[in-house]
């Protein structure tokens, strides 16, 4: 059995939302309408869904505000990110350069996958270029058809 908070308050349904539950969602239902529409029909409706999320909070939570501010609470700062990323993934990707195989594979992952899988899957993969190592120091000079190039290497 669960016990769930209910509000009638649109405030506090925005403040304790699940980004990625409904995000989750949308996805799925997008990737549903991509194979009976076009893969543009889907982005744009999932591009719509971000519109229409920020619209309605803007309407009916943050009127008071000035217009020329962009006000979210925290759980809605993510979603921006997240629909950017999702956009990014091979299932919605436009770019000829993604295979078929690559696109259904995408597919099925995100329509089966858990929660915490879809996260890592979306979410933008940040690297600290400090502890990237250098290249020639884990695998030694790069040497192409026996010739050096010694002068191609990073900059220090």
């Amino acid at each position: 059995n669960y016990t769930l908070n209910v509000t009638d308050q649109v405030n506090q349904m925005y403040l304790g939302i699940d980004v990625w539950a409904m995000l989750s969602l949308e996805a799925k239902l997008c990737i549903r309408t991509m194979l009976t529409n076009n893969i543009k029909f889907a982005r744009e409706q999932l591009c719509h869904f971000c519109i229409n999320v920020l619209a309605h909070y803007r309407k009916t939570v943050s009127v008071n505000s000035s217009t020329t501010q962009f006000v979210l609470p925290e759980s809605m700062k993510i979603l921006i990110v997240c629909i950017l990323g999702l956009l990014k993934t091979p299932a919605f990707a436009l770019i000829e350069d993604v295979k078929l195989d690559q696109k259904v594979a995408d597919y099925l992952q995100l329509m089966s996958c858990s929660h915490c899988h879809f996260m890592s899957k979306v979410y933008p993969k940040m690297y600290s270029i400090s502890t990237i190592i250098k290249p020639e120091e884990k695998f030694g000079t790069y040497i192409t058809n026996a010739v050096s190039y010694p002068h191609l290497t990073l900059p220090t």
